[in-house]
């Protein structure tokens, strides 16, 4: 799975809650460095998508920003295909506690041929975790 780019999404406002949600501690790690090992585990690089870089630099990956003033995971998407480089991206939110790696070795799996493979629940499109190709740019 090497020619798949990973992202954390680290973009948020997080204005409904009074901490960085992707710094809670679950089972004695933060969620944004379980879901930073699983993706690595997983996949050649992992990179995170944040306009907030000084609070990430610790995280020893490569920081992205986004390329609109836009806000919202799509731009942050947007942002990860056209800085990586890499045919496809695997997202996920850095507030994202239940992250699994067969979950995410199943969606890079299945993932050829398509835009996006992302899942649906309850007929509503779920974003994340998901993987999207660089045909979904334009």
């Amino acid at each position: 799975m090497s020619k798949i780019d990973a992202v954390v999404l680290a973009g948020g406002q997080n204005t409904r809650f009074p901490t960085l949600k992707g710094f809670i501690m679950v089972g004695g790690e933060a969620i944004i460095d379980r879901n930073i090992s699983i993706l690595r585990g997983c996949f050649g690089q992992c990179l995170i998508s944040t306009n907030s870089p000084e609070v990430y630099f610790s995280r020893r990956a490569r920081l992205i920003g986004d390329v609109t003033d836009t806000r919202g995971p799509a731009t942050g998407i947007l942002s990860s295909l056209l800085a990586t480089g890499a045919e496809d991206v695997f997202v996920v939110a850095c507030d994202m506690p239940l992250v699994k790696k067969g979950l995410v070795e199943f969606i890079a799996r299945n993932q050829s041929g398509y835009d996006a493979v992302v899942a649906v629940y309850g007929g509503m499109v779920q974003p994340l975790p998901g993987i999207y190709n660089r045909r979904a740019i334009p």
